[in-house]
């Protein structure tokens, strides 16, 4: 059988945190095999699996506009849901900050005047109608086409800005793919609502019907750089494929712990091999996965609790 570090480090992770101790070590033996252990030895790497932020501190969200009135209802609701991302992510990835996540907003209500901010950032990319910069920790964010879609935007970017403060390696394809997961969310009865994106679900469903849509481990070996070269070429598939994929892995225990995995094999190892983590710490591998995939595909998707 052959064991994947990342299974392995599942495994014990689990077993470290019930019995509260305070990191992991990892090396590698002479026949390139990672191993994972709570106790040292040579040469070995240690990672400590404690919260670093003290109890007392607190995430702190700023929410401000140029050129534009917020109405206080709209900031309340969107300073709700922006807390309730803070608070999710750890629990539910099993991943704590190193300290509380910070979530600095700007909106601005002219495009003039955001084109006029976004021209003082050069991170080379396209930044649509909002953008988190890692330089400065902050989320700028455009009022382009009314306030629900700027809603959505500032929800997506803050996803961005929380990752980025929780595991900054993470694979684009999983890190856009969160972002716009929790981008169509609401909060009733206290409790976050993760909504499905209809309009993506319908480019899935045409695409399988008319046997045209591209394969996961086509998508899921795409470097960050392909997957940026796509997007700048409009294609579709790079955003489609990324909501989809976190909202189907989410949709199931099993993917939960699949991205928790990555999370943290990305915060121990750096850049991760996506394929790889993926296929291999799903139950049945590749086959089963691209099977799963395609039968929910053409499910109706239910709204995600947390």
């Amino acid at each position: 059988m052959n064991s994947s570090p990342s299974i392995l480090f599942l495994l014990l992770f689990s077993i470290f945190c019930s019995n509260s101790f305070a990191g992991i070590y990892k090396w590698v033996d002479k026949n390139g095999k990672v191993h994972y252990s709570d106790k040292p030895t040579t040469n070995a790497q240690q990672y400590s699996l404690e919260k670093t932020a003290k109890p007392n501190e607190k995430s702190v969200v700023v929410i401000k506009t140029v050129k534009y009135e917020l109405p206080k209802a709209l900031k309340d609701s969107l300073t709700a849901r922006i807390n309730k991302l803070i608070d999710i992510y750890p629990k539910i990835f099993h991943i704590s900050p190193k300290a509380p996540p910070t979530v600095d907003v700007t909106i601005f209500g002219t495009e003039q005047s955001f084109n006029k901010h976004k021209a003082a950032f050069h991170e080379g990319h396209n930044y649509f109608n909002g953008f988190y910069s890692t330089k400065t920790n902050k989320i700028s964010v455009w009022r382009d086409e009314g306030d629900k879609e700027m809603e959505s935007v500032v929800l997506h970017e803050t996803s961005h800005a929380i990752i980025r403060q929780l595991a900054p390696n993470l694979p684009l394809w999983l890190e856009e793919g969160l972002a716009e997961y929790f981008s169509n969310s609401s909060i009733r009865a206290n409790n976050l609502r993760v909504s499905t994106d209809e309009k993506r679900e319908q480019n899935l469903r045409d695409w399988a019907q008319k046997e045209d849509i591209p394969s996961l481990k086509w998508y899921l070996n795409m470097t960050n750089r392909k997957w940026h070269e796509e997007t700048a070429q409009g294609n579709s598939i790079t955003y489609t494929y990324a909501w989809a994929m976190a909202h189907f892995l989410m949709s199931k225990p099993t993917g939960k712990r699949i991205v928790s995995t990555i999370l943290r094999d990305s915060n121990i190892d750096g850049r991760i091999d996506s394929f790889q983590s993926v296929t291999n710490l799903y139950p049945g591998g590749l086959v089963k996965l691209e099977y799963d995939w395609y039968a929910w595909i053409t499910k109706d998707k239910k709204d995600h609790i947390y």
